[in-house]
């Protein structure tokens, strides 16, 4: 899976919009509105990276389950 990587760009006046852009293809991939500090956009831009972090949680865990007790926990290896 290509890795995806977002940035934000705080808002400005009048309307404090603030947007998330994507690295690479440099396209608006969001728009936040009365945020002048840019903290929910910062938010939005982190998205990918959180994502690929829970994955990592979910996989992690998904090997314990299996070293230690694949029977009992079988239901959690499918939490997509």
């Amino acid at each position: 899976m290509e890795k995806i990587e977002w940035y934000y760009k705080p808002g400005h006046d009048p309307h404090n919009r603030a947007q998330v852009v994507d690295s690479k293809t440099g396209q608006t991939v969001a728009v936040t509105y009365s945020d002048p500090e840019g903290k929910r956009a910062a938010l939005m831009a982190a998205a990918p990276e959180l994502l690929e972090t829970l994955e990592g949680v979910k996989n992690a865990l998904s090997r314990m389950i299996d070293k230690h007790d694949p029977d009992s926990m079988a239901s959690y290896r499918d939490w997509e």
